[in-house]
């Protein structure tokens, strides 16, 4: 609210600074006219006046514009930032399932190329067209002034790119999308490359590579090109219309100072009002255009923007996890059949299979990143179908096979940027303690861990990921084969802090078939 009051006030001021520019520029042809009038007329002293006025507007100008800029970057920025602010905070609050809906190309596009156009021909668009606006009015009450006949012949062609204003729309809609398609695709091929530059690296798909961004980098190029080449040609058009306009003002002016109606000093001001007027229907028409021609990225914006109201219920007891004859298939294939099974609450349970059997999907369904197609799953006696999806992952903890780290510190990473616990706190050294992390935490101090954690070794990131999800205390922990590729002492550590959590609910697929190793769990589910 209090932005939004913020933005308000930016508005109006913006408004009114347009207002008193137009004015104060018409003023200012309209006295440097009036200077050369008076010297033909021998008037000395209402030529020095007039010459004072002249100079009061530049500099009155001047501080307009000053004003203004100012006004309109406060404006426009505030817009922006509130904008990404609601679409990130929609988007992360939004259903896994709908999220998981678009990839990452979609999103990063989302907060950069198609915000950046909404900013700028949208936004923008609309406060150019009220300092045209203002223009126009400014000028058409000054050829009223100098002679009526100059209105009427400066309206007659300035009118013509309003009728045109469809026309170009619909060209300059279907190149915008076009370039925000094509810069989407460029977005995920560049993302791509840059995850995926180990992969490249160690398997000589360099040149490949190169090709690949290259075509998607060439065709962002050729959008942005069309795009730029519409925007040029549809202002081009509106200049043109506005040329012929100042032409037939020109005309009328010079028939008005033949019958003695207007002196050919003031017709220098008479033609550069025809020209302001011209300019002002063709930028009017302009920015229309463009406005229109934003519509669907802005009405994209506001979707994205529009966080969904909160469905479901709390999960009040967070008991047996249980499958109830589930059911899940992926096109033709058959991952689950009337499957059923019980995790029961406090104890440690592992789920042990082949490759592909499912092992990790299982727990997906739990966390609703899939609905199933038949069957149910229930957390205590609440299909978790029905449950907050909020409320389901306050209560759920994941460690995954491998974790996602920041490019952050090693305290930012384990409290995810949350500042809890603090960082001098006991919790926070019996955490590091636990996890043999102690040293790790002495040796980077604040340095930054590197994209995904690349400065630290496998055994570190994992073990980070599981003081992240410990320090969260939640009453049920899923691990995902979470010693996949680590070696014997890190394997060690990881699998001794898992049994010790006890009183908590803890899910583990492994694919650690060893008796010795599941003889420790409370149960063993097979796939």
């Amino acid at each position: 609210m209090k932005n939004k009051t913020k933005q308000r006030i930016l508005y109006f001021c913006i408004c009114l600074l347009f207002l008193a520019e137009a004015c104060i520029s018409s003023a200012k042809v309209y006295y440097s006219a009036v200077i050369l009038d008076k010297a033909q007329a021998g008037d000395l002293s209402g030529m020095l006046f007039s010459i004072f006025l002249a100079v009061s507007a530049c500099l009155g100008l001047f501080l307009v514009d000053y004003l203004n800029t100012r006004s309109k970057l406060a404006y426009m920025t505030s817009i922006e930032l509130e904008i990404k602010h609601n679409i990130v905070h929609a988007t992360l609050h939004r259903p896994m399932q709908a999220f998981r809906e678009k990839d990452d190309a979609y999103y990063f596009n989302l907060l950069t190329t198609d915000v950046d156009t909404y900013r700028n021909d949208f936004i923008g668009s609309r406060l150019m067209l009220i300092s045209w606006v203002f223009y126009g009015i400014s000028a058409a009450a000054m050829l009223c002034k100098l002679h009526p006949m100059l209105l009427l012949a400066g309206l007659v062609l300035a009118i013509i790119p309003i009728f045109t204003n469809n026309l170009f729309t619909a060209i300059s809609q279907k190149a915008k999308n076009g370039f925000s398609g094509a810069s989407e695709a460029y977005s995920g091929a560049l993302q791509e490359l840059i995850k995926g530059y180990e992969t490249i690296r160690a398997n000589n798909a360099a040149a490949f590579a190169e090709d690949r961004h290259d075509f998607f980098s060439t065709a962002k190029r050729r959008a942005a090109s069309r795009y730029s080449f519409v925007q040029n040609m549809s202002m081009e058009a509106f200049y043109t219309f506005a040329g012929l306009n100042a032409l037939l003002g020109i005309g009328v002016g010079g028939y008005l100072v033949i019958q003695g109606k207007l002196s050919a000093v003031l017709m220098l001001a008479a033609q550069s009002y025809f020209v302001t007027l011209g300019n002002a229907f063709s930028n009017i028409s302009n920015y229309v255009v463009e406005m229109r021609a934003a519509g669907d990225i802005r009405k994209k914006l506001r979707a994205e923007s529009v966080r969904a109201p909160e469905a479901g219920e709390d999960l009040t007891s967070p008991g047996d996890i249980r499958y109830d004859r589930v059911s899940l298939h992926f096109g033709e294939k058959t991952l689950y059949r009337n499957f059923s099974e019980t995790f029961p609450a406090g104890k440690a349970t592992a789920i042990v299979g082949e490759s592909g059997c499912g092992k990790s999907t299982l727990i997906k369904l739990l966390l609703r990143y899939y609905a199933p197609d038949g069957g149910k799953i229930t957390i205590g006696d609440q299909d978790v179908q029905t449950v907050s999806e909020d409320d389901l992952y306050r209560c759920i903890g994941l460690v995954e096979q491998s974790p996602f780290l920041f490019n952050a510190t090693l305290y930012e990473n384990i409290t995810l940027f949350s500042g809890a616990p603090k960082e001098d706190s006991e919790e926070y050294r019996h955490l590091l303690r636990a996890l043999n992390l102690e040293k790790l935490a002495q040796q980077v101090g604040d340095q930054k861990l590197g994209d995904f954690g690349e400065k630290i070794s496998g055994g570190e990131r994992q073990r980070i990921n599981l003081a992240r999800v410990t320090r969260q205390k939640k009453p049920i922990v899923i691990y995902d084969e979470p010693t996949t590729g680590l070696d014997p002492e890190n394997t060690r550590l990881i699998d001794q802090f898992i049994f010790a959590q006890t009183g908590t609910t803890r899910i583990v697929i492994t694919h650690d078939h060893s008796p010795d190793f599941l003889e420790q769990f409370d149960k063993v589910v097979r796939l």
